[in-house]
C-alpha cells in the first residue's frame, strides 16, 4: 500500500537460459509501379509502396535533390492538407479510412506513411489504388512477398 516493491521468493535458484522462436516472415505485400508525379515543374518518381496488415508506405526519389522541398510546399498548401490528400481504396472503389498520413523526406528520398485503424488483410487491395500528391496509381500488380528472414 505503500509503493515499496517487495520480490516474491525464488522457487527455483540458479541461471537460466531460454529462446522464444519469432517467424521472420514478412507478411507485407509490394509494387513497383512505373510512375512518377510532377509537383511544380519537377519529377518525383514513385519508387516503392509496400503495403502491411497495419499501414502503407510511398517510398519517393527525386534526382534534383528537392524533394524535402517539394513536400514542405505540398503540405503547407491549404487545397493539398494532408487530410485529404492520400486515400486508399479496394478495388470495389471503398476506401479505407486511415490515420492523418506522415511523410518523412531527404532532399531525394522521401516516405509517406499510413497507418489503418485496424488490422488488414493487404490481399483485399490487390486491383485497388492509392492517391498520394494528387496521383492515383494502381495497385494491380500488387503481389506478396512471402519470404522468410
Amino acid at each position: 500500500a505503500d509503493g515499496t516493491l517487495v520480490a516474491a521468493p525464488s522457487i527455483v535458484s540458479g541461471k537460466w537460459s531460454f529462446e522464444i522462436p519469432v517467424s521472420g516472415k514478412d507478411f507485407g505485400w509490394i509494387v513497383e509501379p512505373e510512375q512518377t508525379i510532377e509537383l511544380e515543374g519537377e519529377v518525383i518518381e514513385i519508387s516503392e509502396i509496400y503495403f502491411s496488415p497495419i499501414g502503407l508506405s510511398v517510398r519517393l526519389k527525386q534526382e534534383n535533390g528537392k524533394l524535402m522541398e517539394l513536400m514542405d510546399l505540398w503540405e503547407s498548401r491549404e487545397d493539398t492538407a494532408w487530410g485529404y490528400s492520400v486515400t486508399l481504396r479496394d478495388s470495389y472503389g471503398k476506401e479505407l479510412d486511415v490515420e492523418m498520413p506522415s511523410c518523412r523526406t531527404t532532399p531525394y528520398t522521401g516516405e509517406v506513411l499510413l497507418k489503418f485503424h485496424k488490422v488488414i488483410d493487404p490481399a483485399q487491395y490487390q486491383g485497388g489504388t492509392v492517391t498520394v500528391l494528387g496521383e492515383t496509381i494502381s495497385l494491380d500488380a500488387l503481389t506478396s512477398i512471402e519470404k522468410d528472414e
